[in-house]
């Protein structure tokens, strides 16, 4: 039997997608897609370049339960994170 695809066997290397999109499986009124994670440069808080690991996060809402500002604002929230 195959064990590579069990939660925490598979490497982030190993997703090969730096994003996607997810689809909406009723009754769940939304889905967030998480991309792998890719070193890119930055300007960081000092205002120099720094590296850092970079998701994309693409969300899916059903709009006859979520707005898409209230999707918006929840991205907003999320990049407001440190």
């Amino acid at each position: 039997p195959t064990t590579r695809g069990q939660p925490l066997r598979l490497q982030p290397r190993e997703f090969g997608s730096e994003g996607f999109d997810a689809p909406v499986n009723p009754p769940q009124p939304a889905i967030l897609a998480v991309g792998a994670g890719v070193e890119r440069a930055v300007l960081g808080a000092d205002r120099w370049l720094d590296v850092a690991t970079v998701r994309g996060l693409t969300p899916s809402v059903d709009p006859r339960v979520i707005h898409g500002a209230l999707g918006a604002a929840l991205l907003d929230a999320i990049r407001r994170i440190p």
